[in-house]
């Protein structure tokens, strides 16, 4: 049984794309038995960049094994990797994103698919009851009727 190596992280700042990227690595280094905790996770974690990012982590000091200085973990990998590439006003742009979302037309399945994409990205950061008031503000129609809290 084998699982893929994780597609390298181009340097993209793209929030979902990071995501996935640090979820695929740090399961593929799970997978190998790699420590999250050495710095060698490190150093794997580096081989899978490229692009931007690549340019990024050869930019960083490098301590005399190579692998660079401030970076003594996958943590702190991935925290210095999501400083460096991960829109600062992310949540922000979700939520005006919310703000916006309306059904449009007689399917409410592509409505409900393009919210769940969104609450999925707010997390922590939206509740269920904003959630049901927020899917129920963008419904036109007689759906919005049928929408009950409990």
């Amino acid at each position: 049984f084998a699982i893929p190596q994780p597609e390298a992280y181009d340097g993209k700042r793209d929030f979902v794309k990071i995501q996935m990227f640090v979820a695929s690595l740090r399961g593929y280094l799970n997978f190998h038995h790699v420590a999250d905790s050495g710095r060698q996770s490190v150093q794997y974690a580096g081989l899978f960049l490229k692009a931007q990012a690549q340019v990024w982590y050869q930019g960083l000091r490098q301590a005399a094994d190579g692998i660079p200085e401030a970076l003594d973990s996958l943590e702190d990998f991935e925290q210095a990797l999501r400083g460096q590439f991960e829109p600062h006003d992310h949540i922000e742009r979700v939520r005006a994103k919310l703000r916006n979302a309306r059904q449009r037309g007689p399917n409410v399945t592509r409505y409900v698919d393009y919210l769940d994409e969104l609450f999925m990205q707010l997390g922590e950061f939206i509740s269920d009851s904003e959630k049901l008031e927020r899917f129920k503000a963008g419904l036109t129609g007689r759906e919005r009727e049928f929408v009950y809290y409990s």
